[in-house]
C-alpha cells in the first residue's frame, strides 16, 4: 500500500520525536535515523517548524501548517525513490525534473503531489494504489499544476484547498522573507571558536551551504554530510589546490581576506560589513541562488564562517577564516597578484 492509515500517525510522531531529541543532542543515530536527519537537515524550513523544543507527540496542527504532515511526504516519496516502488517511479522522477534543479526542490514538489494523492485516496474509496504511478506522471506532465492552485481567475480558490495544502505552506516559497530570515540567522548563530579548524567551521554549516560550496568547486556528489565535510576539507586544505584557489579570487575578496588575515584571523561582522560589504540582498538557499554581496561570495567558495564568539567576556558575532587554512589562503592571495 503507497497510503497508510493516516500520513501524520502516532508511530511516525515519535520516531520524528525521538531523531529530533537525538538531533538537537548531538547523539548517535541509527540508520533509519540518519535517513530522517537527513531529510530534516535538508529541509530546514521543517525544522523551522518543529521548533527548538521536544515534539509533542498529541498536538493538533492544522493541516495547512503540520510540518510532521509534510515531513511524512518527503519520507515516503523518498523511499519510493530508492526502492523504485512502484516500479518506474525513479525513472518518472528522473524524467520529469530539470537536470539543474537540487534534490531538497525535487522533493518539495514531490512531496505536495503525494499528499494531493494522498487525500484524494482518503476520499475516494474506488483510488486504487495501482492508480499511483499514473497519476504522478499526469500531475507531473502538466506544467500548469502548481500554477492552478493560486490562478487569480478562479472562481472558487478554496474549493480544492483540502487537496493541495502545501504549495504555499512550508516549502520555499512559504512566507519567504520570515522564512529566509530565521534560517540565515539560525545559521549565523551558531557558537563558533576564533582558532577553530575547517573541519569544524563546516560542521556548523546547514547541509544547503555546503552544497553550495561543492557545487562552486565542482566536487562530486555526496549524499551524508560527513562525507561531504571531509571531502571539502580536503580539497580546500590540499596545497596543490592552491591556483584553483587563487583563480576564484577577486580584487576585492582578497582585500577583505588580507584584512582579516592580519586580525588574526577573524573580525567582528558588523566592521566587516560596515567596510565592504552587508548581505542583505542574499539568498538562503546558496544552490539555488549563489549570494551576490562580497562577505557572501566568500562564505560561498568556503573562505570565511560567521558564528558567535566569546571575546573579552561577551559574545560577539564575527567572521573567521579557519585557522588550518590560514596557509592556503594566504598563499593564494599572493600566488593571484
Amino acid at each position: 500500500m503507497f497510503f497508510s492509515e493516516t500520513l501524520d500517525d502516532k508511530p511516525f510522531r515519535l520516531f520524528v520525536q525521538r531523531t529530533w531529541h537525538l538531533m538537537q543532542k548531538d547523539l548517535a543515530l541509527s540508520p533509519v535515523e540518519k535517513r530522517l536527519a537527513f531529510l530534516i537537515e535538508e529541509h530546514p524550513e521543517v525544522g523551522i517548524y518543529l521548533g527548538r523544543e521536544s515534539i509533542e507527540i498529541s498536538k493538533k496542527y492544522q493541516d495547512e501548517l503540520n510540518p510532521i504532515l509534510f515531513l511524512a511526504a518527503l519520507w515516503q516519496v523518498q523511499k519510493q525513490i530508492d526502492d523504485d516502488v512502484p516500479k518506474g517511479f525513479s525513472s518518472l522522477v528522473k524524467n520529469s525534473f530539470p537536470e539543474n534543479m537540487n534534490e531538497p526542490s525535487v522533493r518539495t514538489q514531490l512531496a505536495k503531489l503525494h499528499i494531493d494523492l494522498y487525500f484524494r485516496a482518503k476520499s475516494n474509496e474506488h483510488f486504487l494504489d495501482t492508480q499511483y504511478l499514473e497519476e504522478m506522471r499526469k500531475m507531473l506532465e502538466d506544467p500548469l499544476y502548481f500554477e492552478k492552485e493560486n490562478d487569480p481567475l478562479d472562481e472558487n480558490p478554496d474549493s480544492d484547498r483540502k487537496y493541495n495544502l502545501f504549495q504555499n505552506v512550508l516549502g520555499i516559497d512559504y512566507a519567504y522573507s520570515a522564512v529566509v530570515n530565521s534560517l540565515r540567522q539560525e545559521a549565523d548563530s551558531k557558537m563558533i571558536q576564533l582558532k577553530m579548524g575547517l573541519r569544524s567551521a563546516l560542521g556548523k554549516l546547514p547541509s544547503e551551504w555546503l552544497n553550495a560550496i561543492a557545487i562552486f568547486w565542482h566536487r562530486p556528489a555526496i549524499k551524508l554530510k560527513r562525507d561531504r565535510i571531509q571531502d571539502l576539507c580536503e580539497f580546500l586544505l590540499n596545497p596543490h589546490n592552491i591556483p584553483s584557489l587563487a583563480a576564484a579570487l577577486n580584487a576585492e575578496e582578497k582585500k577583505i581576506l588580507s584584512s582579516i588575515l592580519k586580525n588574526d584571523g577573524y573580525m567582528q561582522y558588523s566592521r566587516l560589513v560596515k567596510r565592504y560589504d552587508d548581505e542583505s540582498g542574499d539568498d538562503y538557499w546558496w544552490t539555488k541562488n549563489p549570494p551576490k554581496s562580497i562577505v557572501g561570495k566568500l562564505r560561498s567558495k568556503g573562505f570565511i564562517y560567521i558564528g558567535r564568539a566569546l571575546m573579552k567576556s561577551r559574545y560577539y558575532k564575527i567572521a573567521v577564516i579557519p585557522k588550518d587554512m590560514e596557509y592556503s589562503v594566504l598563499e593564494a592571495i599572493r600566488h593571484s597578484k
